[in-house]
């Protein structure tokens, strides 16, 4: 058992608003980027990112009102860490709504890079409602308990909650790179950008479940402190950077693609002058055909399946 001392339990908890504040900053910025350079996205996406900002900007205010009620308002209790501030429990819902909406953005890319999957699609569904399903449930009983030592009477529960969002996360970020490593042609460059984008579901995903699992080991080696709930109040705000900058970096992404479209179409023209009839025809006794050879073809279509699954996932 570990020994409670106000280092594990305030200490952390000081920490750890800091990270938030940190990260908070942070997403502000990468939002304010979302709406300058993404304003030809559906509304529903702007709309999404609008209200993931709200409920970021919520939370923040929930981890520093904890963190000033136990360092300011109950300053020299020597019990202070029994006592079980209300914004402690009450920032489990406005994290549940966040990790929903985000997993629907999955959700989203994984049918459109599945081609419409509906059978992967509603496993996707059964294993988001589990994951929010078990948080929602922790959060309602958590308000009702009066301090941590009721609160850790719901240890099963807690666990469980963060064990199949670690196992979410890793399914999630699993399938993706799955879906995306389908999508390679034989062109390296073309390659670079599915890596790219395998690189992003990685962080998206593993990132997070990392946290849980973290989340996870602190909580069971050490549930009398506040270490659990410090690396908690970071996790819904990992998951969100990682989201925004997945979509900002579209632009990035748009520009190789476009620049590999060009190369491909100067060197056809470079090796070939382009007929003037639809037909063969006969230069210095050489036959022209005015259709590219079936290999270009075939990897020109390849290619192109590539932009619009990409461009179709972010």
């Amino acid at each position: 058992m570990v020994t409670v001392t106000i280092h594990n339990t305030l200490g952390a908890a000081y920490i750890s608003s800091i990270i938030s504040a940190i990260f908070y900053g942070i997403t502000t910025v990468q939002t304010a980027t979302y709406f300058r350079r993404n304003s030809n996205d559906p509304a529903v996406f702007r709309i999404l990112i609008s209200i993931l900002w709200v409920l970021d900007t919520l939370l923040t205010i929930l981890v520093r009102h904890a963190v000033y009620t136990y360092t300011i308002v109950y300053f020299g209790d020597p019990i202070v860490a029994t006592r079980l501030v209300w914004s402690t429990t009450a920032l489990l819902f406005p994290s549940c709504v966040n990790d929903a909406i985000i997993r629907s953005l999955f959700m989203y890319r994984i049918w459109r890079l599945s081609n419409r999957n509906l059978v992967l699609l509603m496993i996707c569904i059964v294993v988001s409602l589990i994951a929010i399903g078990f948080g929602l449930a922790y959060g309602i009983k958590s308000v009702q308990s009066k301090n941590y030592v009721e609160l850790e009477r719901l240890e099963w529960l807690g666990c469980a909650g963060l064990a199949a969002l670690a196992f979410a996360d890793t399914f999630f970020a699993t399938v993706l790179c799955y879906l995306l490593s389908t999508r390679r042609t034989v062109n390296r460059k073309m390659d670079s950008i599915v890596r790219t984008l395998m690189i992003y579901a990685i962080g998206t995903g593993g990132l997070d479940a990392v946290c849980a699992i973290a989340c996870l080991i602190a909580y069971v080696a050490s549930p009398s402190t506040f270490i659990n709930i410090a690396i908690y109040w970071i996790l819904p705000k990992l998951l969100l950077n990682a989201v925004l900058v997945t979509f900002n970096a579209r632009e990035s992404l748009r520009d190789r693609m476009a620049a590999q479209s060009f190369i491909h179409l100067s060197a056809l023209s470079s090796t070939a002058a382009a007929p003037t009839s639809a037909g063969p025809r006969r230069v210095n006794g050489i036959v022209v055909s005015a259709v590219p050879p079936r290999p270009f073809l075939a990897k020109k279509q390849s290619e192109e399946n590539v932009l619009e699954n990409v461009q179709s996932s972010q």
